[in-house]
């Protein structure tokens, strides 16, 4: 069954809805003319129109978008946390106290 799409809403309705004949092939939520879907592929990450759901079908889903990017934002701090750790550690690796230099030497040619 081919689809059509809103882009800025990410929604899809299949051609044969009655949504699409009840909205003149425009989009519920914006108001602009829904595209027809070429392939599955892009698809992905649309959520169905369906006006059986009621009030819920004109939400926005903006709040996904603000939970993925706490997540985002959540593993980034345990990541920065991390690596601080492990600068700690390997800072008292390197220097155990010994209080010693580091000094170059010359390796002897080989013949």
């Amino acid at each position: 069954m081919p689809y059509f799409k809103c882009a800025p809403c990410r929604i899809r309705l299949g051609s044969e809805s009655p949504e699409v004949a009840l909205f003149d092939g425009l989009c519920p939520i914006c108001g602009l003319e829904l595209e027809r879907a070429t392939e599955l592929s892009e698809l992905v990450g649309f959520r169905a129109f369906d006006l059986a759901q009621g009030d819920r079908a004109f939400d926005a889903p903006a709040r996904g978008q603000e939970r993925f990017v706490g997540r985002v934002l959540a593993a980034m701090t345990r990541r920065d946390a991390a690596l601080a750790d492990t600068q700690l550690d390997a800072g008292r690796w390197i220097d155990d106290g010994a209080g010693g230099e580091a000094v170059a030497r010359r390796t002897p040619p080989t013949s």
